[in-house]
């Protein structure tokens, strides 16, 4: 199993062309947050020499979200879809009005028209709740593995206030997974790399003896914590997007250190 000190980001820096797919609709302060982890994610994977395909605001909608999903079908099996936004137990929302939850224009509803999401995929969520339903009802189809919440994902759990110096951890620990997943690492792996990395944050702020001082730094605390306590995977723990070995076969082995 991988250490968190090994973390993705840290391996090679040459990858071959491979076309994850990230939704990050962005339109209300927790989805602010989340399209700020969701381009950070987008812009690391190219500095990888990935293709990924991200679609972001306003165009997070059904007739373009098919048809990019259309597009990346056209690739190597399993696809990787990164969604970053409101969801509930049914559904992600996309990029609608909180009032859309009841009508709809949701990008996806579990029993409506959902079998355009039933692909040879992993999913990887960062929303609020739709492991409860969603993600299961998925993997009994196509869908090899999903990650996500079964509560809320919460930035800060009390008031509209956070400590910005925390912003950049919010945001490694919502793409660490994914990362981890781009590297060849499996679900399981990715989602144990998730946990210890929040676990290590959590550690940091405790060790600063700020945190009874600073209720900012608490929301943050709070939100960490809430959201590694309710995060999971159903599916394959075992599923891959791309095996280490077929990354050596298509770019080398690492080159080895010299002495």
């Amino acid at each position: 199993m991988p250490e968190a000190e090994d973390a993705p980001e840290e391996k090679s820096k040459t990858r071959m062309k491979r076309m994850p797919i990230i939704i990050a609709p962005k339109y209300t302060r927790a989805t602010w947050m989340t399209s700020l982890a969701a381009e950070h994610l987008y812009n690391w994977m190219r500095k990888e020499n990935f293709s990924p395909i991200y679609v972001s605001g306003f165009r997070t909608n059904r007739p373009i979200i098919r048809k990019e999903l259309w597009l990346a079908d056209l690739q190597p099996k399993p696809l990787f879809i990164c969604y970053f936004g409101h969801g509930l137990d049914d559904s992600w929302i996309g990029h609608e009005d909180l009032r859309a939850r009841f009508l709809k224009k949701k990008l996806i509803k579990l029993g409506r028209n959902e079998d355009w999401l039933d692909k040879d995929a992993i999913i990887y969520t960062i929303s609020c709740y739709t492991m409860n339903k969603l993600g299961p009802a998925l993997v009994k189809g196509k869908v090899r593995a999903y990650l996500g919440s079964t509560q809320k994902m919460l930035i800060n759990p009390i008031d509209n206030k956070i400590e910005p110096a925390t912003i950049p951890k919010f945001v490694d620990v919502f793409t660490i997974g994914q990362k981890a997943l781009a590297f060849g690492y499996s679900a399981g792996e990715a989602l144990a790399l998730y946990m210890k990395r929040c676990d290590e944050i959590m550690r940091a702020w405790e060790a600063t003896g700020k945190l009874e001082k600073s209720r900012q730094l608490r929301n943050a605390y709070y939100g960490i914590k809430m959201n590694r306590d309710y995060f999971g995977l159903v599916g394959d723990p075992n599923a891959r997007w791309i095996t280490p070995e077929e990354l050596d076969k298509l770019i080398g082995p690492a080159p080895q250190q010299q002495s």
